[in-house]
């Protein structure tokens, strides 16, 4: 029964925030509100949603990479998540590919189509028979649609090369996701291939990573130090030193201003 279910709202404008909790609300369902990433990834802590609505732009930091990261648990890795946003939509479908959402809602939405969304959603979770799903805004949203216009727009790609004796670089432009996780685990595996362990991770260029690409990175830190490496950042945007605050692996995953201050940590390492 909707009363039972429990919707999670991250989202910092009030008003959207407050139509969407009264939709919700009036249609049965139990709701909990947060207007940034880490009230929002707190709150689904302290209790466990259903279903997370999410917007992208949120004060502290992205709401998908927020998101993503918390699924990476075990235990949320069934709830679904839907992005609502006013992204431009291939942007969201992008978002929505790179994160894990089930479905987008760009703003500005119709209530109806909200609800409808999330009753889909929780009925497809439940294994109960689907309702009919809302229909998409344009015959190409959805994951299938965004890898088949990534032909025409590379969102994604890597760089390798040797910068010292011994010492590799990884270069990454773009966001790093579910769809690009193929990519990073082969170029780390190219790097080591060539027995470098001691590698500059340089994410200048980077626009986001999800929780895929985060786990990426702490297997091939746990693969380098087997062999006496280590990876170092550089670069790293000021929203992903963040998310390693939040996760706590400031301290686990090192860091540098630049390439000179990481290759003389690497020397040390």
């Amino acid at each position: 029964m909707n009363d039972q279910q429990l919707i999670l709202v991250v989202e910092d404008t009030p008003r959207v925030l407050e139509i969407m909790v009264h939709a919700l609300q009036a249609e049965g369902f139990r709701t909990r509100a947060a207007q940034t990433a880490m009230e929002g990834v707190r709150a689904a802590r302290e209790e466990m949603p259903d279903l997370i609505l999410a917007d992208v732009a949120l004060p502290d930091q992205d709401g998908a990479t927020a998101m993503s990261c918390l699924k990476d648990n075990p235990e949320f890795k069934n709830v679904p998540l839907i992005l609502v946003s006013g992204l431009p939509h291939e942007q969201l479908v992008q978002k929505m590919s790179e994160c894990g959402a089930v479905d987008i809602i760009q703003k500005p939405f119709d209530t109806s189509n909200l609800v409808a969304s999330v009753r889909h959603w929780l009925s497809v979770s439940s294994g109960e028979t689907p309702a009919p799903a809302p229909a998409p805004a344009r015959k190409d949203a959805g994951p299938e649609g965004a890898a088949a216009r990534a032909g025409s727009k590379k969102p994604f790609e890597i760089e390798t090369r040797e910068v010292a004796p011994g010492v590799g670089e990884l270069r990454v432009i773009g966001s790093i996701g579910i769809s690009s996780l193929g990519q990073l685990e082969a170029a780390f595996n190219g790097l080591f291939g060539r027995k470098l362990h001691r590698i500059v991770v340089n994410l200048r260029e980077t626009r986001s990573v999800f929780s895929a690409g985060i786990g990426c990175f702490l297997a091939a830190r746990d693969e380098a130090m087997k062999n006496g490496g280590d990876l170092v950042f550089v670069s790293t945007p000021p929203e992903l030193r963040k998310l390693f605050a939040m996760l706590g692996l400031s301290k686990i995953l090192r860091s540098a201003e630049d390439e000179e201050s990481a290759l003389s940590q690497l020397a040390s390492s």
